[in-house]
């Protein structure tokens, strides 16, 4: 009798362990429908990996959600050209490039404090990749035209 409830109270605990289970695609949808209510265009791509992101555009910008292979929401990119920059890095970055001018800005969203952005920077004779962090500036790229 013993071993019948045993076996009883394990197959209730299996069967409502397998019902509460959420797909990551699941997981990652929900929690995009919870962010992005808004929007409505997004396309959805899997990796090789198992992880996954989908892509939508609004107001100039294109956005990249990325997710765990579990889907957890690991981090946003978000792409658009320097007239969307705010003025404060804007003026950050040009004080410390003089002679160039920002060509394009991908702003990467995560759990941290601050945003991470990573600005393309051209002049007439090269171009640079800075990563941009509150007020510190590192170049990751830097590239002579010809």
């Amino acid at each position: 009798m013993k071993k019948l409830i045993l076996l009883t109270g394990l197959i209730c605990l299996l069967l409502s362990a397998s019902a509460a289970k959420v797909s990551s695609s699941e997981r990652a949808k929900s929690h995009f429908k919870a962010n992005y209510s808004e929007v409505q265009n997004e396309t959805w791509y899997a990796a090789p990996d198992n992880t996954m992101y989908c892509i939508f555009h609004q107001g100039g910008t294109t956005d990249r959600v990325f997710y765990d292979s579990r889907g957890y929401w690991q981090f946003t990119m978000v792409s658009y050209a320097p007239a969307l920059l705010k003025q404060n890095i804007k003026e950050l970055v040009l004080g410390h490039f003089d002679g160039y001018r920002i060509s394009y800005i991908n702003e990467i969203q995560s759990a941290y404090d601050e945003p991470v952005y990573m600005i393309n920077l051209e002049n007439a004779g090269s171009i640079k990749v800075v990563k941009v962090v509150g007020d510190d500036i590192d170049v990751k790229q830097a590239l002579t035209k010809e």
